[in-house]
């Protein structure tokens, strides 16, 4: 326990150094380590005020890398611990991880780089996450401010009438009684706030901002997008018995799957596909 609390002041100093000085793809690099250190840390650690405040020095130290003109194609090999992903585009790059606490919950965080077209850079956002405080997220329009946290493991870049959307594909550990998983929407105003949800997914008889899916931690549940069928395709979710209709809990795949396609600038609810025949058309 000494040698890990040692090993954090050492960090500290070392980061708190770098903060001050260096320029350039060397100090992104030493800043790197830096991170690496944390985030090994934090894995380590059983207490969770201490993870909160290791996590606070990850935040400090991402948002000096975003300073650096370099740091969009810096690719952090070396952060295992930390989701990366590019638009097809290579206009957006998010990065999210989490927070595991003693209690089951999870805290999400992350940030976003955008290369704005009419300011000629790029922007960064800090995402903060607010998941806990938000009634019917599914209807809601967020920002960085009170996203919907998860760790987003792909994104789909699509364009509806001359703009740009990025759908993700994300996951959320929730607690100990269910996982979550979601589709949600980053896309940008004229001004160049970022902005989360948009009503383009036609769930049977509703139009929704976001798709959260929810189920059993016993469970797993597909969820991914289908380039060639130009579909996001995932497990249909059902109780296990009639009577735990509405308890997302007892929820878990039924050998079905349900998909969203992408038609005429939306995403249209597909039931009941054929996984197996690559060829079909809808």
């Amino acid at each position: 326990m000494l040698n890990k609390h040692i090993q954090l002041v050492v960090t500290i100093l070392i980061v708190s150094t770098l903060l001050c000085t260096g320029t350039g793809s060397e100090n992104i690099k030493e800043l790197e380590s830096a991170l690496k250190s944390y985030f090994d840390t934090i894995k380590l650690s059983t207490d969770d005020n201490e993870k909160r405040n290791i996590n606070q020095k990850v935040i400090e130290t991402f948002e000096k890398i975003f300073e650096e003109k370099n740091s969009f194609n810096h690719p952090f090999k070396t952060l295992s611990n930390l989701g990366k992903l590019l638009s097809s585009d290579k206009k957006v790059k998010i990065y999210t991880w989490n927070l595991s606490y003693s209690d089951g919950t999870h805290e999400y965080f992350g940030f976003v780089q955008y290369y704005s077209k009419k300011e000629k850079q790029y922007r960064w956002y800090r995402l903060t996450d607010k998941s806990d405080e938000l009634d019917h997220p599914e209807t809601l329009g967020l920002s960085d401010l009170n996203w919907f946290g998860a760790l987003y493991y792909q994104v789909i870049a699509k364009q509806v009438d001359g703009k740009m959307y990025y759908v993700l594909l994300g996951v959320d550990f929730n607690d100990l009684f269910s996982r979550k998983k979601l589709i949600d929407v980053i896309h940008f105003s004229e001004n160049g706030d970022l902005l989360m949800g948009y009503p383009i997914f036609f769930h049977e008889k509703e139009v929704l901002s976001r798709v959260i899916f929810e189920f059993s931690p016993m469970v797993s549940m597909s969820l991914k997008y289908d380039e060639g069928r130009d579909m996001i395709i995932f497990d249909h979710l059902s109780p296990p018995d009639p009577i735990y209709k509405g308890q997302f809990h007892y929820y878990g795949p039924d050998s079905s799957y349900d998909g969203f396609r992408f038609f005429n600038g939306k995403w249209e609810l597909i039931m009941d596909i054929d996984v197996r025949n690559q060829k079909q058309k809808f």
